[in-house]
């Protein structure tokens, strides 16, 4: 194994760590490893946080269809998200080791991309948080409407039996 500089090596086996995972010997192969696990969670966040969009909009305009077809679409991008991260799950369990050797300004990007993860993560949160309010509050007042309907039908039931519209005017017979 010949080393050419502190950051690369010409040797790309992969060394074990304390876990017994292997990682990638080169800083290059490694910086690829986070840079397509970030890209891939880039692209997810962003369906899901228009798929987001579309839930509040179908949800303002009490479009039941539409709401079911935008959380189907959005459970695929959430089960994808999950896939994600636990094929990324080894390499977070070892970060350090993982990071180790990249230059400040590849960190700095790294951990840019982290927080524009975390941000649009808290976005999703914070309209689902909001999406659930809405839907509860209409509940509610749909709760309200039929609790008035069955007052006023028992108010008129209190004026006696009379049956309307439940019952034939006329009759077709044969004689």
């Amino acid at each position: 194994m010949t080393l050419m500089s502190s950051n690369t090596q010409t040797d790309t086996k992969p060394e074990q760590n304390a876990l017994g995972f292997s990682l990638p010997r080169t800083v290059a192969s490694r910086i690829g490893i986070v840079d397509d696990a970030l890209r891939v969670e880039k692209y997810l966040y962003t369906s899901l946080v228009a798929l987001t969009k579309r839930q509040m909009h179908a949800i303002e305009l009490q479009d039941t269809n539409l709401l079911l077809r935008v959380l189907t679409e959005r459970q695929t991008v959430v089960d994808k998200l999950v896939a994600q991260h636990k094929c990324f799950k080894p390499y977070r369990n070892v970060w350090d080791q993982l990071v180790d050797g990249f230059d400040e300004s590849t960190r700095a990007r790294i951990e840019k991309s982290i927080d524009e993860l975390r941000t649009m993560a808290e976005q999703v949160a914070d309209a689902d948080e909001k999406a659930a309010e809405t839907l509860k509050s209409r509940k509610s007042a749909v709760q309200e409407e039929l609790l008035g309907a069955q007052k006023t039908r028992t108010a008129l039931n209190a004026y006696g039996n009379k049956k309307t519209g439940n019952t034939a005017r006329f009759q077709d017979t044969q004689a």
